[in-house]
C-alpha cells in the first residue's frame, strides 16, 4: 500500500498532466490494489497544487489590496484543504494497518506523520518542475 516510488511517480504524472491543460480539471486514472490510497495521494497533492498557483497570483506585480486580500482567503482556505488531507491520509493509513495489530503502541516515534511526509514529497516534486521550468526558459540567463 505505501510505496514512495509509486506515489512519487503519481505525483509527478499529475503534475505534468495538470500543468499540460489551461483548465486544470481533477481527473487521474490508476487501476491496481492501491487504487483508493493513490486516489488519497492524488487529492492531496491536488490541494498542493492549487496552493502553489494561488500563491503565485498573490505574488503578481500590481496586484490590488483588494485582490490580494480575496487571495489572501483562498490560500488560507487551501492551505486547511491541504493540512485536512494529509491528516485524511494519516487516518486511512492507520485504518488499514489496525486489522495487523499495527503501529505498535509501545514504538517510539521517529519522524512525521505519513500523511506529513507526503506531503512533502508533494511539495518537492512542485518544486522540481517549477524550478525546471524556470531553468529552461528561453530567456532565463546563464546565471540564472
Amino acid at each position: 500500500m505505501l510505496s514512495a516510488n509509486e506515489i512519487v511517480q503519481l505525483q509527478d504524472l499529475l503534475t505534468q498532466s495538470w500543468h499540460a491543460v489551461e483548465i486544470q480539471p481533477f481527473h487521474f486514472h490508476v487501476a491496481g490494489p492501491n487504487r483508493a490510497w493513490l486516489k488519497r495521494v492524488a487529492i492531496q497533492h491536488r490541494a498542493n497544487f492549487d496552493l502553489w498557483h494561488i500563491e503565485d497570483e498573490a505574488r503578481r506585480p500590481g496586484v490590488s489590496d483588494k485582490q490580494l486580500a480575496e487571495v489572501k482567503r483562498r490560500i488560507d482556505q487551501t492551505n486547511q484543504l491541504r493540512n485536512d488531507q494529509a491528516e485524511r491520509l494519516d487516518q486511512y493509513l492507520l485504518k488499514w494497518l489496525e486489522p495487523k495489530d499495527l503501529p505498535r503502541h509501545s514504538a517510539p516515534l521517529h519522524s512525521e506523520s505519513p500523511g506529513l511526509m507526503i506531503d512533502r514529497l508533494s511539495i518537492l516534486t512542485l518544486k522540481i518542475y517549477h524550478t525546471r521550468e524556470e531553468a529552461t526558459r528561453s530567456d532565463a540567463t546563464s546565471e540564472h
